[in-house]
């Protein structure tokens, strides 16, 4: 099902972008506009076919591939794109598609370095994908919690490239365990921050498991950024908030 993502109207004009679509996968691509060129669209484009050729023909012959909610054995042998999610939901303690949204938009993100670019975004169902050469904001999307449209992020030019991916139980379609309106996770690999905000959105059942859920979060680079209807909280070096942010 297609989604609107309309908090792209938001992106800013920092960027160059354009959009790769192919069926089930939708990518907003940012690069700078001092490096933007337009083969930059035919490598996203050919990074996401390929890639999706992969996972398909994977789970093809793996029956659990797209329905477990349990991490699988990590693969040697599978496509480099389908061993980074096997290993990120090992890592995070969950299916390996929980961190598929991350690891196309690394990928992605990671040609378009390698082909010229200085500053990419890659958006992609709002976990992202970013390289950058001076700090950015990013709003954290929270669906009707009052904090919504509050909470705002600056990643730092030294922290990138990194990912970073928000879950929810409450906004868009993909099934949850728990009630956080929205947890956001920093890591310097995407698959991994989507792989944990998936784990760690699962855990949170109300606004009691906010403080718990933050005590477990023991990953050295990054941080996690969690919010339940009017409350918020968040652990990490990593964790920089623009403005007047409320606290938990």
């Amino acid at each position: 099902m297609y989604t609107e993502r309309f908090y792209r109207e938001k992106m800013g004009k920092r960027f160059k972008s354009f959009i790769v679509r192919i069926r089930e996968t939708d990518l907003w691509i940012g690069i700078d506009n001092d490096s933007f060129s337009s083969h930059f669209v035919k490598i996203a484009y050919e990074e996401v076919e390929n890639s999706r050729k992969q996972i398909i023909a994977y789970a093809a012959t793996h029956d659990n591939f797209y329905t477990s909610f349990s991490p699988l054995s990590c693969d040697s042998q599978a496509p480099q794109i389908v061993k980074k999610m096997l290993c990120a939901g090992q890592e995070a303690h969950v299916g390996p598609m929980a961190a598929v949204a991350g690891a196309i938009a690394q990928k992605v993100g990671y040609a378009l370095l390698k082909a010229g670019a200085r500053e990419v975004i890659v958006e992609n169902g709002g976990d992202l994908f970013l390289k950058v050469e001076k700090p950015i904001v990013i709003g954290i999307f929270s669906g009707n919690s009052p904090l919504n449209g509050k909470v705002f992020l600056e990643i730092k030019e030294s922290e990138s490239p990194c990912g970073v991916c928000t879950s929810s139980a409450t906004v868009g379609h993909s099934f949850s365990f728990g009630k956080a309106d929205a947890v956001t996770i920093i890591s310097k690999d995407a698959a991994i921050a989507d792989g944990l905000a998936t784990r760690y959105c699962n855990e949170v059942k109300s606004k009691k498991d906010v403080k718990r859920v933050l005590q477990t979060f023991k990953y050295n680079f990054g941080g996690m950024v969690v919010i339940v209807q009017d409350v918020l909280g968040s652990v990490g070096k990593n964790v920089h908030f623009v403005g007047e942010t409320p606290t938990l």
